[in-house]
């Protein structure tokens, strides 16, 4: 069966988009204009493919649009232009903070870098991106679940989804995995990390707080 270019280059952009970590509020890899890099960033990637002189899709400066610049267009595929990101979590916390029920369950903190209130109700965390809705945040607690302007909001790790709180329905290995952030349609990730293995006890985060620098 003949596999179309379209249909390669898709399937790699998802594979690269698996592979790294992601994160930014106004994605680079946005051609068009609207702040989100979809089919129409792809299409316009592909027309600027190999052709000199470079043009938009020059992401690395290099005055060619080739594979390196595919990979940056990768990393923000399907990214939303919220500007929420995860923040820190902690994929071992053994003795450091209790949950409202008192277990020391892991955590995942959200923190909102603009300048209005988002209500997260609706959207999507998981620990499998492959699987954007693993766990659905509540719609029914805006009280619950909305991050004020420049503020935190910290959803708890431990599959006790029925517990009073912000309680995902898994638990973070700390050997490594992902988290990813998804908007209300499934699809469209606001912000995602590919964490290494961790320590009991100590957080991984962005150091200073909302920037690309992550730290133990």
């Amino acid at each position: 069966m003949h596999t179309s270019p379209w249909a390669t280059l898709l399937t790699l952009v998802v594979t690269a988009l698996l592979s790294c970590a992601v994160w930014a509020v106004c994605p680079p890899g946005d051609l068009d204009g609207d702040c989100e890099v979809t089919s129409l960033d792809l299409q316009m990637f592909a027309e600027q493919w190999l052709v000199a002189p470079a043009g938009s899709a020059d992401f690395n400066g290099d005055l060619r649009v080739n594979m390196s610049d595919f990979v940056h267009l990768s990393r923000d595929w399907h990214k939303s232009n919220l500007p929420l990101v995860i923040n820190e979590f902690m994929a071992a916390n053994t003795r450091t903070l209790r949950d409202p029920q008192g277990d020391y369950d892991d955590w995942i903190e959200i923190r909102n870098l603009g300048d209005t209130d988002i209500n997260l109700g609706g959207m999507y965390l998981t620990d499998d991106p492959t699987d954007p809705a693993m766990w659905r945040i509540p719609t029914n607690s805006p009280t619950l679940t909305t991050v004020p302007a420049g503020g935190y909001l910290l959803i708890w790790a431990d599959t006790h989804t029925e517990d009073v709180g912000l309680h995902a329905a898994f638990r973070l290995d700390a050997a490594g995995e992902q988290i990813a952030l998804f908007d209300v349609d499934g699809v469209s990730i606001i912000d995602g990390i590919d964490f290494p293995e961790q320590a009991p006890d100590i957080s991984f985060g962005r150091f200073p707080d909302g920037s690309d620098t992550w730290r133990f």
